[in-house]
């Protein structure tokens, strides 16, 4: 995964910081002070929904809360098997990104009707010049319609490939986002550009080893010397010398590219301010939190930092202790982690680094490079948002199912009580030894007791009797009413983890299945409009900062990618990248396959109709890849098979002599007077019932 604090362009020169905070400049510290000190005020805005994060996170991996989990209660996770069945259905597969050219009016001269077109031609040839003008209007938005088409091909490429080529597997990433939102009602993806610079392969590995040796010798001299590198190490030196040798190879560019990350729903900081989240309306600035230890800080940014950090407190806003990250440094003698933020400014259109133990600039605020029309890098993904002014974090799933998660718990709970209780027990007068009692608790099958306090031919029911028990009533911990409540707050229904239907009906099941399925297509859309915005952005990323070389050696020799960044900002107004919708999931499949069998016998005989829409919507129904499912130009399998039908009887009326056995000269019915089988209506399917006959 991409280091977000890491410049991505090794070529650009990132200020470094300075051991000496007297000289830095009053204005930027007067900055970062006043940055630092919206830091402070956001994280105290957003400390609330952070806490319900964390314990909707406990609810769902583990069923109940902490405390709950901590006592020994009993547990029936049900909300964790709501969410993985969830997310199954809205991540059923990889969504497909689609570049296509927009819709625009292309055309002054032509209005676009065919018999114009060939009247046009007729005129052009007899000389008239607003003929020949029309045609040539045509032809040059052929051309360059061509041009876009191949174009949008290279980028979906492109897009395709970066995809792929994630350090980890961004599936199992995009499920985890959609896993989040389910768990914290939240969920980001970040976009970055990645350029790495490095060297041939073969020497790679040593110059990865010497570059990390000498950084640590370097950063030891410093921390021994007061800040003053001093050229007294031999072994620095003699690695200095092997790295020289190195760098004098050649260097190649082996990754340059759209990156994606994916920071925790609670690690994100958004200015207070935001009045929507899935659109980032009314956010001025977003800062990305990162734990760093001392020495990564000085490392990245040649900023060396005392060992008393209280020292550089100065320049907070207020006299709160700083946070400094209580995930390292719990266990002796290990580095404690330091919070710095990286922030996007959008009123200055700037990006920057800073931590609140340093008066200046870890990096100094600068346009970020590539920079998109949108400037946030960020991407939300919000499900069951709600309207209201205080909420912008909509409730999750757990969230809104937590209550019946816990009376679930406590009724299962309260049974295992009971039945505890409910156990056999004896009471006696006080006579028996305490010895006694223990031989009549603990006694082997059919052992012969010797009781002293009980006398000869004395009743032993006299001496022990069994005590009195509450009888259980299975109404007082009957569960399977929650599951009607869950039903109705997040959509699952009993039968769907794994329960009893009960008296349910089909008709009922169907039509509580079928809003189970409107709210999965409503969340579907949800994830469909992120990945939407996160590809156009992309692509937009794409077309500024790859290089047609690069773009040529990914995507082959016939790739379309124009020589300027100039000109592909024009040619980027003319394409629009999109995910296919639906593609990330199909909740109704059954449903939407009965509508178009029971629909395309009516609307094929129809004139003027566009079948490739039908038989794209068909393959995306089928799993089937519309590339390859469709070629343009091909006749149906069905005209295929009577065309050679057709050839084959007409070469054995040829080599027969006889006329009558070929089909073709039989008039316009011949070749359909097979005897054809007996058509019946299809099966019944859902939504739909069966056809009477």
């Amino acid at each position: 995964m991409v280091d977000p604090l890491i410049a991505p362009d090794p070529t650009a020169v990132v200020p470094a910081g300075t051991t000496d905070q007297a000289e830095h400049d009053p204005g930027d510290v007067a900055r970062v002070s006043e940055w630092v000190g919206k830091i402070d005020r956001a994280e105290e805005h957003w400390k609330k929904p952070f806490a319900q994060m964390k314990t909707n996170r406990d609810i769902a991996a583990k069923g109940a809360n902490k405390k709950w989990v901590e006592d020994g209660c009993f547990r029936v996770p049900i909300l964790n098997r709501h969410i993985n069945q969830a997310v199954a259905v809205l991540y059923a597969r990889n969504p497909r990104s689609q570049v296509q050219r927009r819709k625009q009016l292309m055309y002054q001269l032509w209005d676009g009707r065919e018999d114009t077109l060939v009247s046009s031609m007729q005129l052009a040839q007899a000389g008239d010049t607003d003929a020949v003008a029309l045609l040539q209007e045509v032809a040059a938005v052929l051309r360059q319609d061509l041009m876009l088409d191949r174009m949008a091909k290279t980028t979906e490429i492109l897009w395709d490939y970066y995809l792929n080529e994630q350090s980890v597997n961004y599936k199992k990433q995009l499920k985890a986002a959609v896993r989040r939102t389910k768990v914290n009602g939240v969920a980001y993806v970040k976009l970055v550009f990645q350029r790495a610079l490095k060297p041939n392969p073969e020497t790679q590995a040593k110059i990865d080893d010497t570059t990390a040796k000498l950084k640590e010798v370097e950063r030891l001299l410093l921390a021994q010397e007061g800040g003053k590198l001093e050229e007294t190490s031999a072994e620095a030196s003699t690695l200095k010398s092997m790295l020289a040798d190195l760098k004098q190879q050649e260097y190649i560019v082996v990754r340059e590219g759209p990156a994606l990350d994916f920071p925790k729903s609670d690690e994100v900081l958004i200015d207070p301010e935001v009045t929507h989240l899935a659109s980032l309306s009314g956010a001025g600035w977003i800062a990305f939190p990162y734990d760093k230890t001392k020495e990564e800080i000085q490392k990245l940014w040649n900023v060396d930092l005392t060992d008393n950090l209280e020292d550089y407190v100065g320049a907070r806003s207020d006299t709160r202790k700083p946070p400094i990250s209580a995930r390292a440094g719990k266990e002796e003698g290990q580095s404690k982690k330091i919070r710095v933020y990286e922030v996007w400014d959008k009123e200055t259109q700037q990006k920057f680094v800073i931590c609140r133990y340093y008066k200046g600039f870890l990096e100094m605020p600068a346009a970020p490079k590539p920079q998109l029309s949108r400037f946030w890098p960020l991407f939300p993904l919000v499900m069951n948002e709600v309207e209201h002014d205080d909420i912008i974090i909509p409730p999750s799933d757990v969230e809104q199912a937590a209550d019946i998660q816990a009376e679930y718990n406590r009724a299962r709970e309260g049974l295992r009580q009971h039945r505890v209780a409910a156990r056999p027990y004896y009471v006696e007068s006080g006579a028996l030894s305490p010895e006694d009692k223990a031989k009549l608790a603990n006694h082997l099958d059919h052992e012969v007791l010797t009781i002293p306090a009980l006398a000869a031919n004395q009743d032993v029911a006299k001496l022990i009797q069994r005590g009195p028990t509450a009888p259980i009533d299975p109404n007082l911990y009957e569960a399977e009413i929650h599951f009607k409540d869950l039903q109705r707050t997040v959509g699952t229904q009993e039968a769907a983890l794994g329960g009893p239907t009960g008296k349910a009906t089909a008709t009922g099941d169907s039509i509580a299945e079928n809003s189970r399925s409107t709210q999965n297509e409503d969340n579907i859309d949800d994830l469909d409009e992120m990945l939407t915005e996160l590809s156009m952005a992309a692509g937009e990323m794409m077309l500024m900062e790859l290089s047609k070389p690069t773009v040529i050696e990914i995507v082959g020799p016939g790739a379309v990618w124009p020589d300027h960044p100039q000109s592909r900002a024009e040619a980027s107004k003319h394409l629009q990248l999109k995910i296919e919708a639906g593609s990330s999931g199909r909740p109704n499949q059954a449903a939407e396959l009965a509508k178009l069998e029971r629909s395309v016998p009516m609307l094929v005989q129809l004139g003027g109709l566009n079948p490739k829409p039908l038989v794209k919507r068909y393959g995306e129904l089928l799993d089937l890849t519309v590339d390859d499912f469709v070629a343009e130009g091909m006749p149906s399998v069905v005209a295929i098979n009577a065309a050679m039908s057709k050839t084959a009887a007409g070469a054995q009326a040829q080599t027969t002599g006889d006329p009558a056995s070929n089909p073709a000269d039989q008039g316009a019915a011949g070749g359909q007077n097979a005897p054809v089988a007996d058509q019946r209506p299809p099966p019944g399917q859902p939504a739909f019932p069966t056809p009477q006959i």
